[in-house]
C-alpha cells in the first residue's frame, strides 16, 4: 500500500504538470550570445571531492546573492532621488561577477523543490529520512522531490540572463536539454531525448522485463531571480539508482517512471567502460563545455577545487574569489 506521502505527491504531480511542461517544450531556436563584455568568459569551478548539499547550497547563494546585490545597486542609482538610500546600502559599487559554472558531487540527500515549501509537512520529510536514512532538504529550486548523491554530476550554472540576446527562462531550461543531450549522444552513444515531461531521458529495455521504455537520466531544477540563474541539473553517472527507483518515494513526481545512469545503460548493452570516461568530473566539463558554447560564449577556464574534509566555506570562497578577479 501506498504512503500518504506517496498519494499526496501523486496526486499533486497531476495537478502541477502543465506548469513543468511549459519550461520543458519551448523550441527556443534563437541564436543566444553575450551582450556585455563580461559575460564573453564564463569560469567552470568543479569540487574535486564530495561534499555535504549544504555546504554547496551555501558557496552557490554567496555568488547569486552578490549578483543580486549589483542588480540592486545599478537600479537604485538610476533614479537620483534614491542617492540617500543607495549610500545607506552600499560604500560602493559591488564588484562584477562574470558567469560562473559550479559542478558537485554531493553526500547522498534528498530535496525538495519549491512546491514541497507549502505542501509537504515536517512529518513527510521525516518518513523520507527514514526510508534511506539520508537528510531531507528544502531548495529554492523548481521541481519537486529529487535526489543527490554520490556518482552524480550536479551543475549549477550562475548567469544574468539579461546579458545574452533572446535568453528566456524558457528558452535557458530548454538549453540546459539540449546541452545534456548532445553531451550523452556524442560522448557516451546514449539515445537521449526529452519529453513532454521536463529532464533528459533515454530510450532503452527495462532492466526486469526487457521491454522498451524511456528512463529519466538527468533532473532540472532551476531558480531565475531578477534574471540571475542558480540551482540547475543533475545527470547520473554512475549514480547507486536505489535511491531514486524505491517505490516508496516518488521522484520529480513521477512515479510510473524509473531512473537510470550512463554506468546502468552500459551495463545493458555490456560496453566495455574502460573506453569511456563515466567521472563526474569528465561529464562536468563536458556539460559546462556545452552549455557555454550553446549561449554564445566561446572563452572558458576550467578550475579544480580540491576541496578539504574540513570544507571551510569561507576559504573555498577566497579560493574562488582569488580565480574570478586575479586570473
Amino acid at each position: 500500500m501506498r504512503s500518504l506521502l506517496h498519494q499526496q505527491i501523486f496526486r499533486r504531480s497531476l495537478s502541477t504538470l502543465v506548469t513543468e511542461q511549459s519550461l520543458s517544450q519551448s523550441s527556443c531556436t534563437t541564436k543566444f550570445y553575450p551582450l556585455s563584455e563580461k559575460s564573453q568568459r564564463i569560469k567552470h569551478f568543479h569540487f574535486k571531492n564530495v561534499l555535504p548539499y549544504t555546504i554547496g547550497n551555501i558557496i552557490q547563494d554567496n555568488f547569486v546573492s552578490r549578483n543580486l546585490n549589483l542588480k540592486k545597486y545599478d537600479i537604485l542609482k538610476k533614479n537620483h532621488k534614491n542617492k540617500d538610500k543607495l549610500s545607506e546600502i552600499f560604500e560602493t559599487r559591488p564588484e562584477i561577477i562574470p558567469p560562473l559554472i559550479f559542478s558537485f558531487e554531493f553526500d547522498s540527500t534528498y530535496t525538495g523543490g519549491k512546491r514541497e515549501k507549502t505542501q509537504v509537512s515536517q512529518e513527510q520529510k521525516n518518513e523520507y529520512e527514514s526510508i534511506k536514512n539520508i537528510p531531507y532538504i528544502q531548495t529554492s529550486r523548481g521541481g519537486q522531490t529529487t535526489y543527490h548523491g554520490p556518482g552524480q554530476a550536479v551543475v549549477y550554472p550562475i548567469l544574468d540572463l539579461t546579458d545574452f540576446h533572446k535568453l528566456t527562462s524558457k528558452c535557458y531550461v530548454s538549453t540546459i536539454e539540449k546541452s545534456v543531450i548532445s553531451v550523452l549522444k556524442n560522448n557516451f552513444n546514449l539515445d537521449a531525448l526529452t519529453t513532454e515531461n521536463t529532464g533528459v531521458w533515454v530510450n532503452t529495455v527495462n532492466s526486469n522485463s526487457s521491454m522498451k521504455c524511456v528512463e529519466k537520466i538527468s533532473s532540472i531544477g532551476v531558480n531565475i531571480k531578477r534574471g540571475i540563474t542558480s540551482h540547475g541539473v543533475s545527470i547520473n553517472c554512475s549514480t547507486d539508482l536505489s535511491f531514486v527507483n524505491d517505490p516508496r518515494i516518488v521522484m520529480c513526481g513521477l512515479d510510473q517512471y524509473k531512473q537510470t545512469s550512463i554506468l546502468n545503460e552500459f551495463n545493458k548493452t555490456e560496453l566495455d567502460t574502460k573506453n569511456f570516461d563515466l567521472s563526474v568530473s569528465n561529464v562536468s566539463r563536458l556539460f559546462a563545455d556545452e552549455i557555454s558554447s550553446r549561449i554564445g560564449i566561446s572563452k572558458i577556464d576550467h578550475f579544480t577545487i580540491d576541496n578539504g574534509i574540513d570544507c571551510d566555506t569561507e576559504k573555498i570562497i577566497e579560493e574562488i574569489n582569488d580565480k574570478l578577479f586575479n586570473f
